[in-house]
């Protein structure tokens, strides 16, 4: 399925992807973070593997509720839920960092890639409808997948 020169891509990637997590959460966010990237089980239900991937991080399965969104979509989701507080109008990050990070993360996949979101609407205002991830009071995350991968990004506030 995979050779060994994308195996050893891939732990660089998921490296990158502790890094990431790791940087969020020693910050001053106040937020929960959860991070994760790791090999697919189940290659014909995303929304399982997405609910796999959640249990393993001990939030929410979603099941039925993942909404799907396009890369356009999902990219810039990504880019609200790293640089804006979810309650506050508060930057914790500055725009185009939120994008450079965002952009690693999408870079660990190869195309054609599925986005999922337990996120159902947002406006620059913040986060106006979701599916409970979490015990917080906001959450919302991106959910990215390829053949061989998957990872989340989930972000949780308390207000």
């Amino acid at each position: 399925m995979t050779d060994p020169s994308s195996d050893k891509r891939f732990a660089l990637k998921f490296r990158q992807w502790e890094k990431v997590s790791d940087d969020l959460r020693s910050g001053e966010r106040g937020q929960s973070v959860w991070c994760r990237l790791r090999r697919r089980e189940t290659l014909d239900q995303p929304s399982e593997e997405a609910d796999l991937l959640c249990e393993e991080l001990g939030i929410n399965r979603l099941g039925e509720k993942w909404s799907e969104i396009d890369a356009y979509g999902a990219e810039n989701l990504l880019v609200r839920i790293l640089g804006k507080s979810l309650i506050t109008d508060y930057w914790l990050m500055e725009p185009i960092e939120a994008r450079a990070v965002a952009e690693h993360l999408f870079d660990t996949f190869q195309m054609p890639r599925l986005y999922l979101t337990n996120v159902l609407s947002y406006d620059d205002e913040g986060i106006t409808a979701w599916t409970p991830l979490s015990n917080s009071t906001f959450d919302a995350c991106v959910t990215i997948m390829d053949d061989q991968w998957v990872g989340i990004l989930a972000i949780g506030e308390r207000g």
